[in-house]
């Protein structure tokens, strides 16, 4: 599972998880291109994007250049595992100009 928090230094403001039961919201954040092309493949909304919309909804702020977005990934085992963004969400993440983007 996949888990991404938004912090303001040592403030937790939000946190969020993928979630397969919603889609990628094109219009808002553009296109959802898969890494590996299938015929019929739905891009779920990745946790980053999640993040960034409700904090968008919550505080009604575009202003992230002071905020920290850290990803976890916790597998199947429990263990922590590789989080870094995928190139879409990482693309999204670049427009929004935060001050740090950290992963597991």
């Amino acid at each position: 599972m996949h888990f991404s928090f938004i912090l303001d230094k040592n403030k937790l403001l939000i946190t969020a998880a993928n979630s397969y039961k919603k889609s990628h919201p094109q219009k808002q954040f553009g296109i959802y291109v898969p890494a590996r092309p299938t015929t019929n493949y739905q891009a779920g909304l990745h946790s980053e994007i999640s993040a960034i919309k409700t904090f968008l909804s919550r505080f009604r702020n575009t202003d992230f250049s002071g905020l920290t977005l850290f990803n976890v990934r916790i597998g199947k085992d429990g263990l922590v595992q590789m989080a870094a963004p995928c190139k879409n969400c990482q693309k999204v993440l670049d427009s929004f100009n935060f001050k740090a983007i950290l992963h597991t």
